[in-house]
């Protein structure tokens, strides 16, 4: 049992199944599809997973446990409030950014996503947001003297990715709207970016 509390046979139906829709869309991929994916059988598969929203919501959260051990990873590391920002917005951006660009099916996988798990997803944002606010902890006197609380700054960023993933036109444009997003946000921390604490 991996640390996300699923086995190693739950993640490879997972992996499969977002093959699955990447390849034929949310709507015309069967449960069949997804376990001839997995090479598993399909009474195992229903074992596991009953439904494709049951799917849907397991890899929503699982992307919320690798998210969670990165972030955790990076605050037992030390590194500069920058580092972990970028590593948020691999995750929340990035990541889900080129697996729904990779695909024909990309904006009816977001539909799928949002329609069957939506309220997963929403507890998955609010988790990403105490994350941030953990990241820029150390910082929350210069947050808050700017008149912002640390969870509002959480929140800010959190929305902000999200937007950027659905609204960049490409991988480039996607960085550059990160990057001028990012450098006022580490200014008002009192850090530059690539630089750590100013002087």
């Amino acid at each position: 049992m991996s640390k996300t509390g699923m086995d190693e046979k739950e993640r490879k139906i997972l992996t499969a199944a977002v093959e699955a829709f990447s390849q034929y869309g949310v709507k015309r991929t069967t449960m069949r599809d997804i376990a001839e994916s997995a090479g598993v059988a399909r009474q195992t598969l229903y074992n596991f997973f009953p439904s494709k929203d049951v799917i849907l919501r397991s890899i929503i959260r699982l992307h919320a446990h690798e998210t969670h051990a990165a972030v955790s990873a990076y605050l037992e590391s030390g590194k500069p409030v920058e580092e972990g920002l970028d590593i948020v917005f691999e995750c929340i951006a990035v990541r889900p950014f080129e697996i729904l660009r990779s695909t024909p099916h990309g904006n009816e996988i977001l539909d799928g996503v949002n329609k069957a798990a939506n309220e997963e997803l929403q507890e998955t944002y609010r988790g990403f947001r105490k994350l941030v606010s953990n990241i820029v902890e150390k910082h929350r006197e210069q947050i808050e003297q700017q008149g912002t609380k640390l969870d509002v700054f959480g929140d800010m960023l959190v929305t902000a990715l999200v937007s950027f993933k659905k609204n960049a036109r490409d991988r480039e444009h996607l960085q550059q709207l990160y990057e001028a997003f990012k450098t006022p946000l580490l200014q008002m921390l009192g850090e530059k970016p690539g630089y750590g604490p100013q002087s």
